[in-house]
């Protein structure tokens, strides 16, 4: 499926509201993609710093303005937020929005940019928002805070009661990158690698779960690089009330065997792993600094097919990326046919500014030649997700149950969900089931990108 095309000190400077926002031009996903995890969200914690203001359907503008932050990290993100938005009203109502590091050179072009934006603030001083908010009308607020009161808030006051019916929350476990892939903006833009504390992290979890959440992400830029990564699993793994763990979004080179043994061994640590692998050609991936060839990532599908659970496997994969070749292509397809992967999330490549592609690197495959590759992947992707999909018939899986589809003529019960290997489900029941729920589904068909099946 597609993705995306791409992939400071303190300012006390005064907005003026008259000039219009100006969005880039981006191509967006294609159709029937299924829920993609955030890298990170803050919004449960932006939300749950400001004061309660009733019900989220009349929540102000600033809760609506945090809430839209979550997909707000660097400056694609913005501008991408606000051309997807296609509402001239919505974007200009008064809006939070982080910036995701204190020193971002693109902050001034933002500004400019984004005049209508009342405060752009911090992502590290979120836990300052109440003391920053009446502030409004400045661009940033001026605190020489640089490391992480987001860390610090605690987990009784993240507001947990939005949406009931919502029994999944995303916990993040670390923040920011010391990889530094030559196309990514995300060092730059979020700072370098910041490890929460577990006991944050599992004091988290625990007040979640006795609020009633069945489903925790974990999350990371990379986030099996947190040095007590596998010791976080296991720890929320032993609390009450759990039913799925999850995370993302890791790293290939961060797999250690304990933690792949702990995919085999937990029921409850979902029987997915993304593994985002870029390309699969060599020459492309030491262009894209990823620390690793194409041979290791073939050896590390083999460790994930040779578990004895069954795991689901997905991956990103960006094409026309700097000097890729028809080879280079190839070789890429060849990797895709031998992971058979249920998902890719694939990017056609556009230079990020700032990044070191951008300023050493030539954008140089045309935009027929990534378009071109762009869908004969997207072919493959359909050809893998069918035949797997199709061996899920027979199978019984356990779905969370999050949206009602309606009633059929012959009076059958219609949900969405998703299953325990993050596969989009339509489940059919002949008694009513509540969303949120988890429920035992007989698999009676797969289709590219979606299984169907009934209650059991």
């Amino acid at each position: 499926m597609g993705h995306p095309e791409g992939n400071e000190g303190s300012s006390m400077q005064k907005l003026d509201s008259s000039a219009k926002p100006q969005n880039d031009e981006h191509v967006h996903s294609v159709p029937n993609r299924p829920p993609l995890d955030p890298v990170l969200d803050p919004s449960p914690r932006l939300v749950g710093e400001l004061p309660s203001e009733g019900s989220p359907q009349k929540a102000s503008p600033w809760r609506r303005g945090a809430r839209r932050a979550e997909r707000s990290y660097t400056e694609g993100g913005i501008q991408g937020g606000s051309h997807q938005q296609g509402n001239k009203a919505e974007v200009n109502e008064k809006s939070i929005i982080p910036i995701n590091y204190a020193f971002n050179p693109m902050f001034g072009r933002l500004v400019e940019t984004f005049p209508n934006i009342e405060l752009f603030f911090r992502i590290d001083d979120v836990g300052l928002l109440p003391f920053i908010l009446p502030q409004l009308g400045y661009a940033i607020a001026d605190t020489e805070q640089l490391w992480n009161e987001y860390e610090k808030i605690l987990p009784e006051n993240i507001n947990t009661s939005m949406n009931k019916h919502n029994k999944t929350v995303y916990i993040p476990i670390s923040t920011g990158c010391n990889q530094f892939c030559s196309y990514c903006i995300v060092p730059y833009a979020r700072g370098l690698e910041r490890n929460f504390e577990v006991e944050h992290i599992v004091n988290e979890a625990k007040m979640h779960l006795k609020n009633g959440v069945k489903e925790i992400v974990l999350l990371g830029q990379i986030v099996n690089k947190h040095p007590k990564f596998v010791e976080i699993l296991q720890a929320i793994l032993q609390l009450d009330g759990l039913e799925w763990l999850r995370y993302t979004s890791p790293y290939p080179t961060y797999y250690s065997d304990e933690l792949l043994a702990l995919h085999e061994q937990e029921e409850k640590l979902c029987p997915h792993i993304h593994i985002p692998l870029q390309s699969g050609s060599d020459p492309v991936l030491k262009k894209m600094f990823r620390g690793y060839t194409a041979q290791q990532a073939y050896d590390f599908l083999d460790k994930i097919k040779g578990l004895k659970r069954k795991i689901s496997i997905t991956t990103d994969i960006i094409v026309g990326f700097t000097d890729e070749t028809e080879e280079d292509f190839q070789k890429t397809l060849d990797i895709v046919k031998y992971g058979s992967f249920d998902m890719i999330y694939i990017g056609v490549y556009s230079p990020r500014p700032g990044t070191y592609a951008d300023r050493k690197l030539l954008d140089n495959v045309s935009r027929e030649e990534k378009h071109d590759r762009w869908d004969r992947l997207n072919t493959l992707l359909n050809q893998c997700s069918k035949q797997n999909n199709l061996a899920e018939v027979g199978n019984i899986r356990k779905v969370l149950i999050n949206e009602f589809l309606g009633v059929a003529r012959d009076g059958v019960y219609k949900y969405a969900g998703y299953t325990d290997n993050m596969k989009q489900i339509t489940i059919f029941s002949d008694d009513e089931i509540a969303l949120g729920d988890f429920v035992q589904v007989e698999i009676t068909k797969g289709v590219v990108f979606k299984l169907m099946g009934k209650k059991i």
